[in-house]
């Protein structure tokens, strides 16, 4: 009897055992899966913004942003796609005005700065720098990507 007995508390032990270490392997994959769903939902939450882009509106967008620095915008124009696995990246034109080169640098750290994520890609000062008002002519290059829906 004393022998079942020992034998019966050994292997409901084990089960314990095993039902306890299948309990925390049951929690850590539940954890794993809280935060799949908060980053996957960070994720539409950032492709939400940056995927909200047409042409009409990122003209918009750069005007908008450019009048905070006295920047007179004399052109946009969109210039090449370039097509990526997860992503597309837009490449934009812009040639404008101002009264000095701060001007300049502020606006391209303000494209930078933007929600709908815009890089500089050059900014083109050229040979003659100053129109007959003495405002500084000059040519930026700036990329925004649109995520693909895969």
């Amino acid at each position: 009897f004393v022998f079942l007995s020992k034998y019966l508390y050994n292997h409901g032990a084990k089960e314990v055992e095993s039902l306890k270490s299948r309990k925390d392997i049951e929690i850590k994959k539940n954890d794993l899966m809280q935060d799949i769903s908060r980053l996957l939902a960070e994720i539409k939450g950032y492709k939400d913004v940056v995927n909200t882009k047409d042409v009409s509106n990122i003209i918009n967008i750069i005007g908008k942003i450019a009048r905070n620095y006295s920047i007179k915008v004399i052109y946009i124009k969109p210039a090449q796609e370039q097509n990526m696995e997860v992503f597309s990246k837009y490449f934009y034109e812009l040639s404008g005005v101002t009264a000095n080169y701060h001007n300049i640098g502020s606006f391209a750290e303000a494209l930078e700065n933007a929600l709908e994520f815009f890089t500089v890609e050059g900014i083109n000062l050229g040979n003659n720098d100053q129109d007959r008002d003495g405002r500084l002519n000059f040519n930026l290059r700036l990329s925004t990507i649109i995520i693909s829906e895969k």
